[in-house]
This record gives C-alpha cells, sequence and structure tokens, in this order.
C-alpha cells in the first residue's frame, strides 16, 4: 500500500482553497494533479473528505496517499537509546533528514518514528530540535504536545548542554579554547545555504571546542559544545579556526569543487575520507521538564567515524581531498 503522508496547515495558509495549499506547498506535483487526487478522494482533512475549493485552517490535518517516488538513499537504521512517558532519545544515523524535504516523504526520522517504529507512544512524535542531514547522533524527540512546548522552552533559554564530536583537519591552535564569532549567511558564496563567520553584520556565536587527541599528522578528534544555536555554527567555526571537519563537502574542499560536485554528484569525486560530515551529537543533557530531574541522554560514536579513528590513528594512507 502507498504511505499516507501527513501535513498540518500552517497559519500563513489558513483560509485557502485546499488546492491552493496543496499545490503551493508541495511542489513536486503540478496543480491539476492534486485537483484529481482530491476529486479522486485520495485526501482527507481532518479525516474528512472535501471538495479542492475548499477553505482550509491553520491546524487542519491534511492526509493523502502518495504514489510510490523514488526517493534519495537514506540510513534508517534508527535507534532509541532514551525513552520515557513524554520523550524519546534517538540516535540518528549520518544520512537521514529529521523532518520531510524534497523527495524524502518516507525517508525521514519524523515518518519513521510515526509510522514505521510500530510504537503507538510515536504516533504524534515531534522532534524538538534539528540536526543537518550529515549529522549523526542524539535527537530529542517529545511525544505530546505537553512535552513538546516544555521542552522547545528549554531550547529557547539555552537550558541544554550539547556536546559533539568531530573528526577535523589538524589541529587546534589550543588544547581547549572558546570561539567567540559571528556568523550570518555568506552573501559573496554562489551557494545560497552557505555561512560564514560575519564580524560585521552576523549575529553572535559562541562554541567552545577541545582537542582530544590527534590522529596521526594531520588530523584530530574535538569535542565541540555549541552555546548558541547558529545555522552550521560548529561546522563554521571550526573551519574558521582552521580546522574544518573531515567530510564536510560545504566547508572543508573549495566552492568551486563543490559547485561542480552538487551539479553531478554521481561523476564527481571530492576525494573525501567519510561521505558524509565526521560530525556526531554524543551527548544533550538538561533538567528534564516534568521530572525535574537530571536528564542525559547520549549516543555512542557511530560505526563510520571509529573506524575512520582507528585507521588515522594507524597511519594508513588517506586521502585529503580538495581543501578550500
Amino acid at each position: 500500500m502507498p504511505p499516507v503522508l501527513t501535513s498540518r496547515v500552517p497559519p500563513n495558509f489558513h483560509q485557502h482553497r485546499l488546492v491552493d495549499y496543496l499545490s503551493a506547498r508541495f511542489t513536486y506535483r503540478p496543480r491539476r494533479q492534486w485537483r484529481a487526487w482530491i476529486e479522486e478522494g485520495r485526501l482527507r482533512v481532518n479525516g474528512e473528505l472535501l471538495s479542492p475549493d475548499t477553505r482550509i485552517n491553520r491546524n487542519d490535518t491534511v492526509a493523502f496517499e502518495s504514489p510510490a517516488i523514488d526517493e534519495p538513499p537514506a540510513d534508517l537504521r534508527i535507534r532509541i537509546v532514551y525513552q520515557d512517558e513524554w520523550l524519546v532519545g534517538v540516535d540518528k544515523p549520518g544520512n537521514l533528514l529529521v523532518h520531510r524535504a524534497g523527495r524524502s516523504f518516507t525517508s525521514n526520522l519524523v515518518y519513521q518514528l510515526r509510522f514505521n517504529s510500530g510504537d503507538e507512544s510515536l504516533k504524534n512524535a515531534s522532534p524538538v530540535h534539528r540536526l543537518d542531514r550529515e549529522t549523526s547522533g542524539v535527537v530529542v524527540v517529545a511525544k505530546t504536545t505537553d512535552a513538546m512546548k516544555a521542552l522547545s522552552h528549554l531550547w529557547t533559554v539555552d537550558g541544554v548542554r550539547k556536546e559533539y564530536m568531530a573528526i577535523v583537519h589538524g589541529a587546534l591552535p589550543d588544547s581547549s579554547m572558546a570561539i567567540d564569532q559571528p556568523i550570518g549567511r555568506d552573501t559573496t558564496s554562489a551557494v545560497d545555504y552557505k555561512w560564514r563567520v560575519d564580524k560585521a553584520a552576523g549575529k553572535p556565536a559562541q562554541t567552545r571546542v577541545e582537542m582530544i587527541r590527534r590522529l596521526g599528522d594531520g588530523f584530530s578528534l574535538v569535542r565541540a559544545m555549541p552555546m548558541t544555536g547558529r545555522t552550521h555554527q560548529i561546522r563554521v567555526h571550526l573551519a574558521f579556526v582552521g580546522c574544518p571537519v573531515v567530510g564536510d563537502k560545504l566547508y572543508a574542499v573549495r566552492e568551486e569543487e563543490y559547485l561542480r560536485w552538487r551539479s553531478d554528484p554521481d561523476n564527481v569525486d571530492l576525494g573525501l575520507l567519510l561521505d558524509r560530515q565526521a560530525l556526531h551529537c554524543a551527548s544533550m543533557s538538561f533538567e528534564h521538564p516534568m521530572t525535574k530531574l537530571p536528564c542525559r541522554i547520549s549516543a555512542e560514536l557511530p560505526e563510520d567515524m571509529a573506524t575512520l579513528v582507528a585507521r588515522l590513528e594507524s597511519g594508513a594512507a588517506v586521502s585529503t581531498g580538495s581543501r578550500g
């Protein structure tokens, strides 16, 4: 059977026609296709069949059967590392989106938890924060609306201690240091989702980093603790101090090489040591908003990063890619 996909109507689509909402929000199908599917009874709003021109409201739930679509490859080996009646801690693999994007309708963490976990308590699972597709490690997921509100507040008031592990090129300038550099969108880049240290217009960003150990001559294993939550913050800060994350296609290679790879990923080899960025969220620590007890959710270094650490320490020959 085709997967049933759900979408909650955001406020900016309040009182829009159903067909207008679908064609504007999900552009992978033309408007005429959405209209035909509605008329065929493939879609329901809050469990009811509606006409294409019915006006919908904010927070309505739209559910529809999606025909089979060729989705991008993804690693679906999700592990639950913590669970109670309010939340779960998930160890996300290094090639998996948290939320649906593009053609990854079912190949994302939210869909897998809600529909493929076999756990009824996760039918409304909602991640409290995000990790990049290629970043592995701990994702905190709320089970209920009340838990989501309480946990989101912790993130808003910086009530969460986050610890990441990264394999980087080179060695930190100091064994322990605070990188306090503002981050803003890189307006000089041809990549519209690239960020950089921008002392003139960037927003404040602080990351504490510590050297764990050198890995051979040219690499290091480091611990990074972001004090703020800017987009790509750890990756940008480590690149700024001359230690870009190994495998980072956006910040560890020359931009012209990245653009060449993006246009033809199957045929352009960037010579990276890992097929994803070697960045792992090792733990999240906070006061549990319901029990008021200390809560620490952790995930061990994944196999791909652990194997690379061993290779680098053994001095095995490796490629260094096209550093930017």
